[in-house]
């Protein structure tokens, strides 16, 4: 028997057992909290960037920001501030109509003296 069959023979096992490691990783882990989560993440990023031209042509929700966020196992962020609670609700109709692909964390505040001006 020749040197690296005998090598080969010995250190099969320890083989086996990465192979078998490494097999078992690429299949959990899309449905492991980690992988639902970048998941998840990514499908709230691309929502992002449908939402930005959306908002940024009404002067009202200047202020408002989207960010994929970890919670939720990844997550739509939607944060900033308007004038009024019809401006709020506003908001939310708007991001419901959008259909987000995950779940959305909604941290929009009523502040009067917001930056952003009512539209003309």
């Amino acid at each position: 028997m020749s040197v690296i069959t005998r090598y080969l023979r010995r250190r099969l096992p320890l083989f086996a057992v990465v192979a078998v490691a490494a097999l078992a990783t690429a299949i959990y882990y899309p449905y492991s909290p980690g992988g639902r989560q970048s998941f998840n993440m990514a499908k709230a990023e691309e929502h992002v960037v449908k939402l930005r031209p959306t908002f940024a042509a009404d002067k009202r929700f200047a202020d408002i920001r989207f960010s994929p966020s970890t919670s939720d196992y990844g997550s739509l962020g939607v944060y900033g501030s308007v004038r009024s609670d019809a401006e709020r609700e506003e908001v939310k109709s708007m991001i419901s109509a959008s259909n987000p692909p995950v779940s959305v964390r909604f941290g929009v505040s009523v502040d009067p003296e917001s930056p952003a001006k009512a539209s003309p």
